[in-house]
């Protein structure tokens, strides 16, 4: 309640002068100029009834969310300056979103805090040159020069304002690197952990929801922002046609307001059904808001969480979850600043939406109730962004053009998905590498360059299997082996398999024995070291049968599926 507190600070300090002094007969300032329409048609307070700048200023946004403002930032106490900085605060107040407004507050201070320690303009310009710590701060600084060109500010030189304005800041890390490197923790989500989210979107004990943003994310990769901004009249179903989607706003197009551009994405019946029942349970749980267009995710308040009739109250107790209560549990903030909304009658509804910055936290929210990732063994780690850089990729591997993944993305040119394609061919190269090295590719490749047993064939000896007796394929080998057979076999590149279905899965039935008889006297280390031998063993079966052997054990589970290359073997 900062604009509120400084406020009466103010009407306070007035009413306890006398009658006839001249505070009280000078006119207050008037209370029209004291708010300014912000970009988004927001009436925002700035300064109090003298006409001073407020010390801190609420800037709201349409996703729920307020940017604290400080106005100190901009102002040294010294007239000419000052005259300057509050033109050019007053210009970003009515032309820029909150956040934009905070990084060029940052990037001001380090100027105007050398000028309240008594440096020159050009003495101040060049510490806060060198003090800058990201883009933003360069930036900003920049335009601060260019405004004082433009109101010819004394004791600064056309020559060294060029030379600020000539600067550029690089040698940052690549935003995508994680993209580039299949990133394990950042990265694209590999077609395995894929297969546990989706199993995610039909979980009873996660919040519906939390599910609603995850099929989003899954399905198209929305940005924070805009599942903010997605209302539920956004939702559109087409009984006639047998569809149903969602009108999805656009950002980053250069519009002044939000909401006035909308892309039409079409549900999967699944997602369609989510949002379905999300709807209808927000009709009933938040009825006594009595909005007029509410947002399609709700800022879940403890309020309405803790309500007896919540639909939510679904309970569970299991040791392998970080939460053992109620999910409900979790609950948002209420919107301290929802008095500013409610003011502008027609914007009353946002500030219900969910802040964007939730939504990451609405994700994590989910991995209390994901099993480990087969790929890292650790828990999950669900960022938005990961599934936009999953949707990304698979576009581009699934032979889609650059147009057509700018349009899935929900960008406006092509120029900002050139990194999907520029290391394409760098990916391919990272997944045939990492294919090459599994243990069961090993072994077919050597098991395919035969064709039954020729003579002088380099695998001569035959290796049996101790459970039936079977013949599970030959050994390369010429000197006496002391592993044991049909087990480290398994993961050896001495060995070629044969073509025994049975054979190999009396191996299998072998191995999984032991497997259980080490869980119950070893530690997992050891337990590890059967694994490559096991999925060696799977792969043999697969092969055996005739099917592909690429990524086939997936967490323990044998899972066929398709390889490109599949269709011509």
């Amino acid at each position: 309640m900062a604009i509120k507190e400084n406020t009466h600070k103010v009407m306070d300090s007035q009413q306890l002068l006398p009658v006839n002094s001249e505070a009280t007969l000078a006119s207050a300032f008037p209370h029209k100029d004291r708010s300014i329409t912000t970009r988004l048609g927001y009436k925002i307070e700035v300064k109090d009834d003298s006409g001073a700048w407020l010390q801190k200023i609420i800037w709201t946004d349409d996703n729920g969310s307020a940017t604290l403002i400080k106005t100190d930032m901009f102002f040294t106490g010294q007239a000419d300056i000052d005259q300057i900085t509050s033109a050019f605060l007053h210009h970003l107040l009515i032309r820029y979103l909150g956040g934009s407004i905070q990084n060029y507050a940052q990037g001001v201070e380090l100027f105007t805090s050398e000028i309240i320690q008594g440096k020159g303009i050009e003495d101040a310009l060049n510490i806060a040159i060198t003090h800058i710590h990201r883009d933003s701060d360069l930036t900003a600084i920049k335009r601060l020069v260019e405004w004082f060109i433009a109101y010819e500010l004394p004791d600064l030189t056309y020559d060294f304002a060029e030379e600020i304005l000539k600067l550029s800041r690089g040698g940052d890390q690549n935003t995508y690197s994680s993209l580039f490197t299949l990133d394990a923790e950042l990265g694209p989500f590999t077609r395995e952990e894929n297969a546990i989210l989706k199993k995610a979107l039909i979980d009873p004990y996660i919040h519906l929801e939390d599910r609603v943003i995850l099929a989003l994310c899954m399905t198209f990769g929305l940005r924070p922002i805009q599942i903010s901004l997605l209302k539920q009249s956004d939702f559109i179903e087409r009984a006639d046609m047998g569809i149903s989607y969602l009108n999805v706003p656009r950002v980053k197009q250069g519009q002044p307001t939000r909401r006035t551009q909308f892309t039409k994405r079409v549900l999967n019946p699944e997602s369609a059904t989510l949002i379905k029942d999300l709807i209808s349970i927000h009709q009933n749980v938040y009825a006594d808001l009595n909005l007029s267009d509410p947002p399609l995710i709700m800022r879940r308040t403890e309020s309405f969480s803790r309500k007896e009739e919540h639909p939510y109250k679904k309970t569970f107790n299991n040791h392998f979850f970080n939460n053992n209560n109620n999910y409900v549990e979790n609950f948002d903030y209420s919107n301290t600043y929802q008095y500013i909304y409610d003011l502008n009658l027609d914007k009353s509804d946002f500030g219900h939406s969910i802040d964007s910055s939730q939504i990451l936290y609405r994700l994590r929210c989910i991995e209390d109730h994901l099993p480990k990732s087969p790929r890292t063994g650790m828990a999950f780690n669900l960022t938005p962004y990961r599934f936009r850089y999953t949707l990304g990729t698979t576009a581009v591997i699934e032979g889609m053009t650059e147009v057509e993944v700018a349009d899935l993305l929900d960008h406006s040119n092509v120029g900002s998905v050139k990194h999907y394609f520029r290391y394409t061919q760098e990916m391919f190269e990272i997944l045939e590498e990492a294919t090459n090295k599994r243990v069961e590719q090993q072994h077919f490749v050597a098991a395919w360059t035969r064709e039954g047993d020729q003579e002088a064939n380099i695998y001569g000896k035959n290796i049996v299997e101790t459970r039936h007796f079977t013949a599970i394929g030959k050994c390369q080998k010429d000197s006496v082996c002391m592993l044991e057979p049909a087990v480290a076999c398994y993961q050896c590149d001495k060995f070629c398999p044969s073509k025994d279905v049975n054979a190999h899965k009396n191996a299998l039935i072998n191995l999984e024995d032991k497997v259980e008889i080490l869980k119950g006297t070893s530690t997992g280390s050891v337990i590890h070291q059967l694994d490559e031998a096991v999925a060696g063993c799977e792969a043999a079966i697969a092969y055996s049968e005739g099917k592909a052997v690429n990524f086939i054990n997936a967490g323990g589970n044998i899972k066929m599926t398709a390889t490109l290359g599949e269709s011509n073997e």
